[in-house]
């Protein structure tokens, strides 16, 4: 495993952190420095490092702050982050998941329940997470839900058309509510994606921060205003409650 995290980029200070942290799943900046035994205010650059780079998150529901492994699929997220990845880099990152797989009892990895996405790394988080929502929108038999600021897809529409090339976004039903966009009038109604229902409501008013429901998880997004972000919660109950509200809205903007 240190040879592939080697031939990714990471320090051997970086890969020490990261070893440790998987094996454990979660952990204090203080914890990892005494397991690691790495200077405590090093760790804490190293893990907002590790961080930043999309190869750990941070649970923010944690009462002190806490940095937790990723599901291994979630590192593939990785892949489409830079457009001029190498094929060599690429081949990297699958090897690295699979030896993760390989090493950890996957069921054991803590999902934070609150987790805050930077402007940076809104493109990896989308990715990465596209497969791990849409198996959670399958399990709960749900619709992706919500409404959306037109400030998304324009910024976001290549993510989109990547979507819809997915095997587990197949059978997938999409309703969004959304305000006037000549980009998705224009050019993403044109392209035909199946189960992809937009419906444009003046009732609803000017959005300027978009909510998702996607099965068990809840994501809001803005991209209106920089620093762009997204906080994405963990919590079936929550998510119920807001689908139940959006159902009220859709019966009301398609009637």
């Amino acid at each position: 495993m240190k040879e592939l995290l080697t031939k990714l980029g990471l320090s051997d200070k970086e890969i020490t952190l990261f070893v440790t942290l998987y094996s454990q799943r979660r952990g204090t900046p203080a914890i990892l420095s005494e397991q690691t035994k790495l200077n405590r205010s090093t760790v804490y650059v190293l893990l907002e490092e590790l961080h930043h780079k999309g190869y750990i998150a941070e649970d923010l529901s944690a009462l002190k702050q806490t940095f937790v492994a990723l599901d291994p699929d979630e590192l593939l997220g990785l892949i489409p982050k830079i457009e001029s990845e190498t094929k060599e880099r690429e081949k990297n990152i699958r090897e690295l998941v699979s030896l993760l797989k390989e090493q950890l009892d996957n069921s054991e990895i803590h999902v934070p329940k609150i987790t805050y996405i930077r402007e940076d790394q809104i493109e990896q988080h989308l990715y990465a997470r596209t497969p791990i929502w849409n198996k959670s929108i399958k399990e709960t038999k749900m619709d992706i839900m919500g409404y959306y600021d037109h400030t998304f897809v324009d910024l976001y529409h290549t993510w989109i058309d990547w979507y819809y090339t997915q095997p587990s976004s197949k059978n997938i039903n999409l309703r969004l509510l959304t305000n006037e966009s000549d980009f998705e009038k224009n050019v993403m109604a044109k392209k035909g994606y199946e189960k992809r229902n937009i419906v444009f409501w003046d009732g609803i008013g000017n959005i300027t921060y978009s909510t998702w429901i996607y099965g068990d998880y809840t994501l809001l997004v803005n991209t209106r205003t920089h620093p762009f972000s997204i906080i994405e919660i963990f919590d079936k109950h929550y998510a119920q409650s807001q689908a139940q509200i959006f159902e009220v809205l859709w019966d009301q903007a398609t009637k």
